[in-house]
Protein backbone atom coordinates (compact mmCIF):
# COMPACT_ATOMS: atom_id res chain seq x y z
CA UNK A 1 0.00 0.00 0.00
CA UNK A 2 1.41 3.35 -1.39
CA UNK A 3 0.39 6.65 0.98
CA UNK A 4 1.97 8.91 -1.60
CA UNK A 5 3.23 7.89 -5.08
CA UNK A 6 6.98 7.92 -5.71
CA UNK A 7 7.08 7.82 -1.64
CA UNK A 8 8.96 4.63 -1.82
CA UNK A 9 11.30 5.97 -5.01
CA UNK A 10 12.50 9.01 -2.76
CA UNK A 11 13.36 7.24 0.26
CA UNK A 12 15.66 4.98 -1.57
CA UNK A 13 17.24 7.64 -3.23
CA UNK A 14 17.68 9.71 0.31
CA UNK A 15 18.90 6.29 1.51
CA UNK A 16 21.49 6.13 -1.14
CA UNK A 17 22.68 9.46 -0.61
CA UNK A 18 22.95 8.86 2.77
CA UNK A 19 25.28 6.15 2.06
CA UNK A 20 27.36 7.68 -0.48
CA UNK A 21 27.81 10.83 1.94
CA UNK A 22 28.71 7.91 4.61
CA UNK A 23 31.29 6.25 2.64
CA UNK A 24 32.80 9.95 1.85
CA UNK A 25 32.98 10.80 5.43
CA UNK A 26 35.02 7.27 5.83
CA UNK A 27 37.28 8.15 2.84
CA UNK A 28 38.05 11.75 4.54
CA UNK A 29 38.89 10.26 7.81
CA UNK A 30 40.83 7.10 6.40
CA UNK A 31 42.71 10.16 4.37
CA UNK A 32 43.53 12.02 7.30
CA UNK A 33 44.81 9.23 9.73
CA UNK A 34 46.96 8.40 6.39
CA UNK A 35 48.38 11.77 6.09
CA UNK A 36 48.64 12.10 10.15
CA UNK A 37 50.42 8.85 10.03
CA UNK A 38 52.81 10.10 6.96
CA UNK A 39 53.55 13.16 9.47
CA UNK A 40 54.47 11.47 12.33
CA UNK A 41 56.71 9.17 10.15
CA UNK A 42 58.21 11.70 8.29
CA UNK A 43 58.53 13.37 12.35
CA UNK A 44 60.38 10.44 13.53
CA UNK A 45 62.64 10.36 11.29
CA UNK A 46 63.62 13.87 11.34
CA UNK A 47 63.70 13.08 15.26
CA UNK A 48 66.31 10.09 14.54
CA UNK A 49 68.34 12.05 12.17
CA UNK A 50 69.03 15.19 14.83
CA UNK A 51 69.73 12.60 17.36
CA UNK A 52 72.41 10.83 15.01
CA UNK A 53 74.09 14.46 14.46
CA UNK A 54 73.77 15.88 17.81
CA UNK A 55 75.43 12.41 18.86
CA UNK A 56 77.88 12.73 16.31
CA UNK A 57 79.18 16.15 17.27
CA UNK A 58 79.32 15.60 21.20
CA UNK A 59 81.65 12.04 20.60
CA UNK A 60 83.57 14.21 18.08
CA UNK A 61 84.30 17.04 20.66
CA UNK A 62 84.00 14.64 23.84
CA UNK A 63 85.49 11.29 22.96
CA UNK A 64 85.29 10.61 26.31
CA UNK A 65 81.81 9.90 26.39
CA UNK A 66 82.55 6.38 24.16
CA UNK A 67 83.46 5.02 27.65
CA UNK A 68 79.26 4.83 28.15
CA UNK A 69 78.19 2.12 26.29
CA UNK A 70 74.23 1.45 25.45
CA UNK A 71 72.30 -1.37 27.73
CA UNK A 72 69.86 -3.66 27.08
CA UNK A 73 66.69 -1.88 28.25
CA UNK A 74 65.90 1.82 29.52
CA UNK A 75 66.22 0.85 33.06
CA UNK A 76 70.28 0.08 32.27
CA UNK A 77 70.42 3.12 30.17
CA UNK A 78 69.32 5.48 32.72
CA UNK A 79 71.70 3.94 35.32
CA UNK A 80 74.28 3.83 32.61
CA UNK A 81 74.18 7.38 31.30
CA UNK A 82 73.17 8.98 34.80
CA UNK A 83 75.98 11.04 35.02
CA UNK A 84 75.97 12.47 31.35
CA UNK A 85 72.39 13.16 31.94
CA UNK A 86 73.73 15.09 35.31
CA UNK A 87 75.78 17.03 33.37
CA UNK A 88 73.67 17.83 30.35
CA UNK A 89 71.05 19.03 33.52
CA UNK A 90 73.45 21.08 35.11
CA UNK A 91 74.55 22.84 31.87
CA UNK A 92 70.92 23.61 30.71
CA UNK A 93 70.01 25.10 33.96
CA UNK A 94 73.11 27.92 33.79
CA UNK A 95 70.89 29.85 31.46
CA UNK A 96 73.24 32.81 31.26
CA UNK A 97 76.24 30.67 30.73
CA UNK A 98 74.44 28.67 27.62
CA UNK A 99 73.71 32.40 26.59
CA UNK A 100 76.99 33.11 26.54
CA UNK A 101 78.31 29.74 24.94
CA UNK A 102 75.74 30.47 22.02
CA UNK A 103 77.26 34.03 21.30
CA UNK A 104 80.61 32.44 21.11
CA UNK A 105 79.19 29.98 18.65
CA UNK A 106 77.71 32.85 16.95
CA UNK A 107 80.44 34.40 16.76
CA UNK A 108 83.36 31.66 15.54
CA UNK A 109 80.58 30.31 13.04
CA UNK A 110 80.67 33.75 11.45
CA UNK A 111 84.40 34.50 11.54
CA UNK A 112 84.37 30.65 9.62
CA UNK A 113 82.01 31.54 7.26
CA UNK A 114 83.72 34.70 6.63
CA UNK A 115 87.34 33.25 6.10
CA UNK A 116 85.41 30.48 3.68
CA UNK A 117 83.93 33.70 1.62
Amino acid sequence: MRILPGYDEQIAKINERIQREIKKAVQLENKKSSREAREKATQRKDDTRLKIIIGADVLAYFPEMRRFKPRKNNAENRAEFAEFAAMLSILAADKEYVAALQEKARARVAVRTAEEN
